[in-house]
């Protein structure tokens, strides 16, 4: 059994220092990996995603993550991906990817999949996302994961 984590819109701000790492204390014993969907910082400003990769970095489960609108709002996007990828965050930002775990092949396709976004623009990523899911060769699980879709600091579990 694979066992998954999920948390979205954590609004890191700058005075959000601690407020994760209680979640990541034990998470191997929960899960074999976390999925973060979207709204990572409050405003997209690269000083909130260096508070956030300061708790991931020691993450005992790999991690990956999408980003949601308000990761945009500064225009910062380069700068927050490049300091959660040296924090060993797997950042797919309309990327995919392929993890081993226990195992087993997971395939992660990861879209922004803004929540309060127009019907059309979802249902045209969620077809995308499929298909993408759908080209993994040789996976026994396939994730799609879009940003803004868990509740603020609640950990869901697969």
């Amino acid at each position: 059994m694979i066992r998954i984590a999920a948390a979205g819109d954590i609004h890191f701000d700058r005075n959000s220092q601690g407020k994760f790492k209680p979640h990541l204390e034990n998470l191997n014993q929960k899960a074999d990996l976390l999925l973060l969907a979207g709204d990572l910082t409050q405003t997209g400003h690269a000083e909130e995603a260096n508070i956030l990769a300061k708790e991931l970095h020691n993450s005992p489960v790999p991690v990956f993550a999408v980003l949601g609108n308000h990761d945009f709002h500064t225009d910062q996007v380069p700068e927050v991906c490049k300091i959660l990828e040296s924090a060993n965050v797997n950042v797919l930002e309309n990327k995919t990817c392929v993890v081993e775990v226990q195992k087993s092949a997971v395939g992660i396709v990861g879209l922004k999949g803004f929540g309060g976004g127009s019907t059309a623009i979802t249902h045209t990523g969620i077809l995308r996302g499929m298909f993408r899911c759908n080209t993994f060769e040789g996976c026994d699980i396939n994730i799609l994961s879009f940003g803004q879709l868990a509740k603020k600091y609640k950990i869901s579990y697969y």
